[in-house]
């Protein structure tokens, strides 16, 4: 147990200060760090949004474009369609996981040591809201089946081009 002598250890409270000030730039630092990366998340899902709708413009726009061996232009534009919305789906789960466990967690264990916890009571509040509301979705979600919906158009345009195709080959042999 400590007595008081008296006097105040000025070395100990600045070390002390130090440290503090320290952990708070760490987790300023951190919190920017998880906000660029939640920008870049946003400019891949606008890229992958602009492509894959691209994709789907030329499906219609080149329709009735052959390539040599009767091969439609939509059957490889669905092709590359299909591989883009896998990609996408995938970018998404990726960034979901990165996001949440990698940054948050990380933000949260930097919190513990902070006097207020800023972005536990911001989640407290969000949670509080969507129990309130019926029928919400999370952001992520909602990007999950905007990649599961182009998928399916693309799968479906490149069945009704490789059905064709394959007959008409098959056919000829």
């Amino acid at each position: 147990m400590l007595k008081w002598t008296g006097k105040i250890n000025y070395t100990v409270l600045e070390e002390d200060m130090e440290e503090k000030s320290i952990m708070v730039e760490q987790y300023k630092i951190y919190l920017e760090m998880k906000e660029k990366f939640t920008d870049r998340n946003f400019s891949t899902n606008k890229f992958f949004i602009l492509m894959l709708t691209v994709v789907l413009g030329m499906t219609f726009a080149f329709k009735n474009v052959a390539f040599p061996f009767h091969m439609s232009a939509n059957l490889f534009l669905s092709t590359i369609g299909i591989l883009m919305s896998i990609l996408y789906t995938a970018n998404v789960d990726a960034y979901n996981v990165l996001i949440k466990i990698k940054l948050s967690d990380m933000a949260q264990k930097m919190e513990e040591m902070l006097p207020i916890k800023i972005q536990e009571d911001e989640m407290a509040a969000i949670n509080k809201w969507k129990g309130e509301k019926k029928g919400n979705y999370l952001f992520s979600d909602i990007q999950k089946l905007l990649g599961h919906l182009y998928l399916i158009i693309f799968v479906v345009l490149f069945f009704i081009e490789a059905v064709p195709f394959i007959y008409y080959n098959v056919r000829g042999l």
